[in-house]
Formats: C-alpha cells, structure tokens, sequence
C-alpha cells in the first residue's frame, strides 16, 4: 500500500511529465518537444528569465513548476523534475539569481509567478563594461 506522501506526489505530477537532461559541463538543458516532437535543447546563454510558478490544482494543493523562458519558447517544468538538484545548482550560478524568489514560490500558498533571474538590458555600442 503506498503511504499518503507518494500518493500525493502522485497527485501532484502531471501525466507524461517532461524529462529533464542536462549537461553541467556545456551548461545546457534538453527537454522532450511539444506534442512528441523533436527535443528543445538550449544553453544557460539562450536564457531570457527564470521564474517559479504556483497553480491551484484542486482545493488544496498547489503545483509548482520552473518557468524557462528562451527568445523562441518558454519551459515549463515540475519544480521536482528528475535532475532538479543539477537544475537549481545550474540556475544558481546565473549572475544575480534571487534565491529568495525561489523560496517565496515554494513556501506560497496563493497561485503566483515569481521571477528568480531576468537577463538584462544588452549594452548598447560603445558601452563601457564593468
């Protein structure tokens, strides 16, 4: 008999839930494609911004999932996707990371969008870096 956590983590993962892949030393992810189509696979540098979703899924229960967004698409995963330890340690080095997000959209308990990492302005012609 499964104990009531794995029935409600059974509750909590969509069917056909998108498997992760990753690749720590090219810092690239590859998720499967919509409808069954050929996998989406982009880099950490193909990132525009990072956000941690929460949606009511029943009276009770909240989903949350990592919000991916490149130029040409936006990822959406179960924040506890297999390789999710590798996926937060990978998203925790982007340059100003708000891990503090990431724990507000854990801990809430309303449906909410947080952004964890927004990429920046590019710097215009002549400008100076730092």
């Amino acid at each position: 008999m499964k104990s009531f956590r794995e029935r409600l983590q059974g509750w909590l993962t969509p069917v056909g839930e998108p498997e992760l892949s990753i690749d720590e030393d090219a810092r690239t992810l590859t998720v499967p494609g919509e409808s069954g189509g050929a996998p989406y696979c982009f880099g950490l540098a193909d990132l525009q911004r990072v956000a941690v979703a929460s949606q009511r899924r029943g009276p009770l229960l909240l989903s949350i999932a990592w919000v991916l967004t490149t130029a040409s698409q936006e990822v959406r995963l179960p924040l506890d996707a297999e390789e999710a330890e590798t996926l937060v340690r990978l998203l925790q080095t982007l340059p100003g990371f708000d891990s503090d997000a990431l724990s507000r959209a854990v801990s809430a308990t309303a449906p909410t969008l947080l952004v964890c990492w927004q990429r920046g302005p590019e710097p215009g012609p002549g400008a100076e870096s730092p």
